[in-house]
């Protein structure tokens, strides 16, 4: 009966140093999840300021080709009046 005891009782000690160890392990856990979603949120926040200078970056792009292209346009059309003689005074 003795023994019988002493091995219910190791099993009980054993038992509540695994316990202890898994408390330990779901702390780290925890923290660790803790971590990951700070960063999770980090990301987050850098990709959309990112996307946004990405995307503003594009729109002045387009705006430059747009006035460059139509400023080209009205050269192209002054010379095309002038060759054809729109622009004559009446002198000539």
């Amino acid at each position: 009966m003795h023994e019988e005891l002493e091995d219910v009782k190791d099993v009980m000690h054993k038992n509540i140093i695994k316990i202890r160890d898994r408390h330990g392990k779901l702390e780290m856990m925890e923290e660790q999840a803790d971590r990951l979603e700070e960063q999770g949120r980090t990301f987050h926040r850098l990709s959309a300021r990112y996307r946004l200078r990405m995307m503003l970056r594009e729109r002045k792009m387009t705006i430059v080709l747009t006035v460059v292209i139509i400023i080209v346009l009205i050269i192209i059309v002054f010379l095309i009046l002038y060759f054809l003689g729109v622009f004559k005074t009446e002198g000539d």
